[in-house]
């Protein structure tokens, strides 16, 4: 680590979130400044934010500003070698470039409301930020267990809307279509999973979590985070036509891979 003032630390990595793109570092010294943490559960669409960081990692300490463009955003961030899906990121409109990543959304009253982490190529003036409720929720479980614990339930999925007329009766805007992935060996359901001990099977559509419906600001992923390792859940889900519900028991992310 290196401060503003050019003087190194050492760190050791603790640990690394396996869904968002966070890692916890334990840094050599003390008394360092504390960034006040705010609740990102709190920030609306049109608040002023800004961002800082190391711009193309050559320009320390940039400062851009912006507005939240929108919320629980679903983002693939990376390239086609190395990329990784991020729920529930904050859009927004601040400059954020390659080297900004891992530097404090901040709203105007100074509080860290996010971490840059994604820019689109795609798109202009679209970056996006991992919510700070995601990297204290980290932290806890770092100061609880000694390593970061997310609940698994081990299925790949793409979110669709009803298409048939059948599907209009069960009255869901989302739902999570359990599908394989592109790559080879990128199954619907992962061996040993908690899905796979539940008897998920490919092509289901999960439309509700314990009665907590998807929907496209609440994704399958942000409803099962809402769980720890262990915890039952009652999966409401569509298999050929007919809705059924199907008790699952999440695991721990890593356990039973």
């Amino acid at each position: 680590m290196v401060t503003n003032e050019g003087a190194e630390y050492a760190a050791t990595l603790v640990d690394v979130d396996p869904f968002a793109d966070v890692a916890i570092l334990d840094v050599e010294g003390e008394e360092f400044p504390i960034a006040n943490l705010g609740d990102s559960d709190m920030i609306r669409i049109g608040q002023t934010v800004i961002a800082v960081g190391n711009t193309l990692s050559e320009f320390r300490n940039t400062v851009t500003k912006g507005v939240i463009s929108g919320i629980n955003r679903r983002v693939t961030a990376g390239d086609s070698t190395n990329a990784e899906v991020i729920e529930e990121a904050i859009q927004t409109d601040a400059a954020i470039n390659p080297g900004n990543s891992g530097g404090p959304l901040i709203n105007l009253l100074g509080a860290v409301v996010g971490i840059n982490t994604a820019v689109s190529f795609e798109g202009q003036a679209i970056g996006f930020a991992i919510p700070i409720n995601e990297a204290k929720r980290a932290v806890a479980d770092v100061r609880e267990f000694g390593r970061i614990v997310r609940p698994w339930l081990g299925v790949r999925y793409v979110l669709v809307q009803p298409q048939e007329k059948t599907d209009q009766n069960f009255q869901y805007e989302v739902g999570a279509q359990i599908v394989a992935g592109d790559q080879p060996g990128e199954g619907a359901i992962i061996a040993g999973s908690p899905a796979a001990l539940a008897g998920l099977k490919e092509n289901d559509i999960i439309i509700s979590v314990d009665g907590a419906a998807l929907s496209q600001d609440t994704a399958l992923a942000e409803l099962i985070s809402a769980y720890r390792p262990g915890d039952s859940v009652t999966l409401s889900i569509l298999r050929d036509g007919a809705k059924e519900d199907v008790q699952v028991e999440l695991a721990e992310y890593g356990e039973s891979e």
